[in-house]
């Protein structure tokens, strides 16, 4: 899930960022707490696109909801109860470099 926060100012990411040749992907990281897990994948998502290619907070959170792939990749290791999501960004026209600010 994506939530929208009343707050104009954008944060910076929390976790690292992965790239792979089709998709950007975010993580979220929280124990014993899938749906919080999920929501931090999803919110350090949205952060990527409205930092990176000046997406409103809403319309990324629709473009999630459209093309994102939220996802599971870790429920119990490395410690008992430790749940990491994953939300997958397709590198489309949309959002068609890794960072803006490195456009050449």
């Amino acid at each position: 899930s994506c939530s929208i926060t009343g707050s104009s100012e954008i944060a910076e990411n929390e976790y690292p960022i992965t790239e792979t040749k089709t998709h950007w992907v975010t993580h979220g990281v929280a124990v014993e707490d899938i749906p919080r897990a999920t929501t931090i994948a999803s919110e350090e998502a949205a952060l990527l696109l409205t930092k990176e290619w000046g997406f409103s907070m809403e319309d990324a959170c629709v473009f999630l909801g459209v093309a994102g792939d939220l996802g599971l990749c870790q429920a119990i290791h490395p410690d008992k109860g430790t749940v990491i999501a994953k939300m997958s960004v397709p590198k489309i026209e949309a959002c068609p470099r890794p960072y803006r600010r490195l456009k050449k």
